[in-house]
């Protein structure tokens, strides 16, 4: 009987190590099973009311259940602290609780999906528009884009933000092409080590580099204090790397993507190269939005407005090369902002024209194949998903 109960064990066993390797062989995560969340954030105005949550579905790529998640004004970017179970906004408006200034937003996310408001705090300047959370999720950072600005947040373990412990006016003004140019800051990116705040200004064409130190709520300028980009590029959204060691910019004056070296300890930022996100003969206006790596490293996405698609891009971080591939573009309309699926087998744009979601398939090369619309999603502006 005794050796009946052991062969038993050990069977069972087997069949639990068979199914683990099964699972580990099969790829099969997280990631790629059950519905998810994805969060979405807006312009308020007739069609909105704040940040919509929808449920997707992995295997087909599916959205269902728009929902209001949390009604506030003008959400325009989201901020995910999922093993915080936290959420953070901007606030992207000119005027905030009677100050000339935009907000940032904490809510924490409840068991229904709905999310519920901690506080708001200032952004000390106005129009808002990207925040990021530092690696130790003790801060937050925004930028200001019509204050050209960026603020530090400090933030408590239930998510309570603090008001601004560091506030950083970009100064200066440039004439580019007979325009004056002032400053606009457009986002914020934290380096994997955590150690740096890199933004992206628009109106001044440069990548600056701030050290972060979340024990005085400070950032300090690095002793190489920005990138440059070209002349009237117009630095707007940043992506890194998986590796960190390269920083790429999509610039949406010139509708190009510049790649960078990333080597702090060494002071080499080398420009390595760019190269443009239209085909040879497009002619209309246009301008860019948003940049995103691939998991692999190899594929860089970047979204065109004028010409209303996705750049796909090949990157040889061994050669150091950035060559355009092709294009996504059927069903897109003014693509503010998109976003790969963390399996990287799915692309989601979000259509700020069309109030609506493009889905895109994602291939073995990185090719997108076009494979759902949906629509009826107010103002879509920053699509972030929730995978715990």
């Amino acid at each position: 009987m005794r050796y009946f109960k052991l062969s038993l064990k050990l069977s069972l066993a087997a069949v639990i190590c068979l199914f683990a390797s099964f699972n580990v062989i099969s790829g099969e995560s997280k990631a790629d099973s059950g519905l998810q969340t994805l969060f979405i954030g807006t312009y308020t105005g007739p069609k909105s009311e704040g940040i919509y949550s929808m449920q997707f579905n992995p295997e087909n790529g599916k959205l269902s259940n728009l929902s209001v998640a949390a009604k506030t004004e003008s959400p325009s970017f989201l901020a995910l602290d999922i093993p915080g179970k936290k959420l953070y906004c901007v606030n992207e408006v000119s005027n905030f609780k009677g100050e000339k200034a935009g907000g940032v937003s904490s809510f924490i996310l409840k068991n229904d999906g709905k999310l519920e408001l901690v506080n708001q705090e200032s952004s000390v300047g106005t129009g808002p528009c990207h925040l990021s959370i530092s690696k130790d999720r003790t801060h937050i950072i925004a930028v200001n884009y019509g204050g050209g600005s960026t603020c530090m947040l400090p933030v408590d373990p239930m998510g309570k933000l603090s008001k601004a412990s560091d506030f950083i006016q970009h100064k200066g003004s440039r004439m580019i092409k007979g325009k004056l140019e002032t400053p606009h800051a457009h986002s914020v990116q934290i380096s994997a080590d955590g150690k740096y705040a890199v933004i992206a200004d628009l109106g001044f064409d440069k990548i600056f580099i701030h050290e972060i130190d979340t024990k005085s709520g400070k950032l300090t300028p690095f002793k190489v204090p920005f990138l440059e980009t070209r002349p009237g590029a117009g630095p707007r959204h940043l992506a890194f790397h998986p590796s960190g060691k390269f920083l790429f910019v999509v610039n949406e004056s010139n509708s190009t993507v510049t790649a960078f070296r990333w080597s702090p300890e060494t002071n080499d930022f080398k420009t390595l190269a760019s190269a443009s996100t239209l085909p040879k003969d497009f002619k209309g206006n246009n301008s860019t939005a948003e940049i995103v790596v691939h998991p692999n490293g190899k594929t860089i996405y970047a979204s065109n407005r004028g010409h209303n698609s996705i750049c796909v891009f090949n990157f040889d971080s061994e050669k150091e090369t950035l060559e355009a591939t092709g294009h996504g573009a059927e069903k897109i309309s003014t693509p503010r902002n998109f976003t790969l699926h963390p399996s990287g087998k799915w692309l989601l744009v979000g259509n700020q024209a069309s109030n609506s979601i493009a889905v895109y398939k994602v291939g073995t090369d990185g090719a997108l194949s076009f494979s759902e619309l949906f629509q009826d999603i107010p103002n879509p502006i920053c699509l972030r998903f929730w995978i715990q």
